[in-house]
């Protein structure tokens, strides 16, 4: 979910997301709900969030961990206010954001915890 949902109608967006999330649930119990990205970044909204006010949680991460996303890839946009914004975002989910190719300088560890995920629907294993 790109953060242009915040634009216009902020309520009727984000609810139409969270909606169409819950009744494909209801469908299917086999569902992994993914970001690939870009999330942050990319609206008035999210520029609001990370210049004006950083002191508040950014809305797509509480709309995010409301809807229960199971991760979150990492793009170039998530960087475009700076890595502590970035960092203060990511500290606030409650789902991992995954980087397989960001990694510190010295050490070469992944810089976001969490290169990659796996999931399991019975005997059905999932990598993301």
């Amino acid at each position: 979910m790109h953060s242009h949902f915040l634009n216009g109608d902020y309520g009727s967006n984000i609810y139409r997301a969270g909606t169409y999330v819950n009744q494909v649930r209801a469908q299917n119990h086999r569902v992994i709900l993914l970001d690939s990205g870009g999330s942050l970044a990319g609206s008035l909204a999210a520029y609001y969030y990370a210049i004006v006010a950083p002191y508040k949680r950014h809305p797509m991460i509480k709309l995010m961990n409301r809807m229960h996303y199971d991760a979150s890839g990492v793009s170039p946009s998530e960087f475009k206010f700076g890595l502590s914004f970035l960092t203060r975002s990511i500290a606030l989910a409650r789902f991992p954001w995954l980087s397989a190719n960001i990694e510190y300088n010295v050490t070469k560890e992944p810089y976001f915890s969490t290169p990659y995920c796996i999931k399991h629907f019975g005997d059905l294993k999932l990598l993301s």
